[in-house]
Formats: C-alpha cells, sequence, structure tokens
C-alpha cells in the first residue's frame, strides 16, 4: 500500500509556500498532523470497539475529499464507504489503522512515527474525540500515552 511519503508531503508544502510567497507572504507553515487514539492497558479489542463507531462516522464524512484521495488508503476507504450496506457499519480494522490508532501505547507510539515519517513536524494527539469520554478516562487515555511518546 503507497502512503503518502515525505517527499510527496514536502513537495506540497512547497506548493502552498511558492503561493504564499507570491502573495507577500513568508510566514513559516509547519505541518501539524493530528493522531487520533484509543488506548487500552491490555486489551486492544475494547479500545477498537470504542474508537471504531465515531471513527467510520468521522473517516465517511471525509472519504470522498481530495486530500482523503491523494493516498492508496484514502481512495480505499472511500470504496469501502460507498460499497457499505449501512452507515452503522464499521470500517475494518486494517482500514481504521491507517487514520486512528487503537489498541496498546506501542500502536499509537507507531502511528505518530508514521506521521514523522511522512512529513509531519508536529503531532497532535486526540485522546477524546467529539467528546466520546469523560474527562477522567480521556486523562488515564494521556496518561497510557505519555510513557511510549516520550522517546
Amino acid at each position: 500500500r503507497r502512503r503518502l511519503s515525505r517527499q510527496r508531503v514536502r513537495g506540497r508544502l512547497e506548493t502552498r509556500e511558492e503561493r504564499a510567497s507570491a502573495i507577500g507572504r513568508d510566514d513559516p507553515h509547519p505541518l501539524v498532523a493530528l493522531c487520533i487514539l484509543s488506548l487500552s492497558g491490555g486489551d486492544p479489542a475494547s479500545a477498537r470497539a470504542e474508537l471504531a463507531p465515531w471513527a467510520s462516522r468521522a473517516l465517511a464524512e471525509v472519504s470522498g475529499s481530495a486530500w482523503m484521495q491523494a493516498t492508496d488508503a484514502g481512495r480505499e476507504l472511500d470504496a469501502l464507504v460507498r460499497a457499505r450496506s449501512s452507515e452503522a457499519v464499521a470500517l475494518p480494522d486494517e482500514i481504521l489503522g491507517e487514520f486512528v490508532a487503537f489498541g496498546d501505547a506501542l500502536a499509537c507510539s507507531s502511528m505518530v512515527d508514521r506521521l514523522v515519517e511522512a512529513g509531519a513536524d508536529r503531532v497532535v494527539i486526540v485522546p477524546n474525540p467529539a467528546g466520546i469520554r469523560s474527562t477522567d478516562a480521556m486523562l488515564e487515555q494521556i496518561r497510557r500515552a505519555a510513557p511510549a511518546l516520550a522517546t
């Protein structure tokens, strides 16, 4: 599967910077990626189950967009969304895993590494997308993620 490469991301940023320069803007434009996550202390299936309904709906809403169509995973997502029999059907793990991190802290760390390798200057961890967790549960997600991301 061909992911959005660092070279391709940088090329798009250079194009953006050229356009900005043409209108007199020269401020830097760092690439910030979001890492939506659901971590489990020892049960990756429960982490996936917690995040899958929300993530499936959120990804379905953006599946046809130009920026999602820029990768093989995005095009595969679009085809699956179009083929689903119902909006209530969660997307398969293979697709969800291309866009969100679920499981243990290592899964989160691997997703952050992928985003950095693709060219992200910063990665923002999103432990409570759309308020699906209580504040205490969100803080627990941050506690679980912190050790894996500290390296």
